[in-house]
C-alpha cells in the first residue's frame, strides 16, 4: 500500500482511540463527543476518497508515463463528487470495465452500504444537519473503508 494511504489510516486509528477515550469520560459534554465523532466521519470519508484517487493516479503514472495524460486524469479525479458505491463502480469502469466487475463481485453488501452511509453522513454534516451515529457504527464504516481501499488497490495492482 502507498505510504500516504498508510499514514492517513494510522492517523485515523489514533483518532478512533482518542474518541473511545472521550466516550469513557463522563465529564466530557455530549456535544463535544458528538462533534468529534462528526469530525471523524468527515475524515473517514476523506480517507476513502483521497486513497482511491491516490491509487488511481499511481496506476496512471505507472502505465502512462505521459505528463499530459496524468494531468488529464488528475483533473477528472479532482472534480467534486460524492464517492457513492455507484460512483466508485462507474469511476473504476471508466478505467477498465473488468475492474468494476471485480469490485462488484468482491464487495459485500455491508461494505457497499457502509460506503453509501458514510457519504450520506458526511453530506449531512457538511450541510449542518444533526446526525446521530454511534462510535461503534463509525468504526464499522472505517473498517469497511479499509476493505474498499484494499480491493481497489489489489485490483489496480493486478493490472499493472
Amino acid at each position: 500500500m502507498y505510504l500516504e494511504i498508510v499514514e492517513r489510516q494510522t492517523a485515523l486509528d489514533l483518532m478512533f482511540v482518542q474518541a473511545k477515550q472521550l466516550q469513557a469520560k463522563d465529564d466530557i459534554d455530549l456535544r463535544v463527543r458528538s462533534a468529534f465523532e462528526s469530525y471523524l466521519c468527515i475524515r473517514t470519508y476523506a480517507y476513502v476518497e483521497t486513497s482511491v484517487r491516490t491509487i488511481l493516479m499511481q496506476y496512471v503514472r505507472h502505465v502512462a508515463g505521459d505528463a499530459a495524460i496524468e494531468n488529464f486524469v488528475a483533473s477528472q479525479l479532482n472534480r467534486n463528487r460524492n464517492l457513492w458505491y455507484s460512483e466508485l463502480i462507474n469511476l473504476l469502469g471508466n478505467f477498465n470495465s473488468g475492474w468494476a466487475t471485480s469490485i462488484k463481485e468482491n464487495i459485500d453488501t455491508k461494505t457497499r452500504t457502509a460506503l453509501d452511509g458514510l457519504v450520506r453522513l458526511r453530506n449531512n454534516i457538511s450541510h449542518g444537519d444533526e446526525v446521530n451515529i454511534s462510535l461503534t457504527n463509525l468504526l464499522s464504516y472505517f473498517e469497511s473503508s479499509q476493505e474498499i481501499i484494499r480491493l481497489v488497490y489489489e485490483t489496480c495492482e493486478s493490472n499493472q
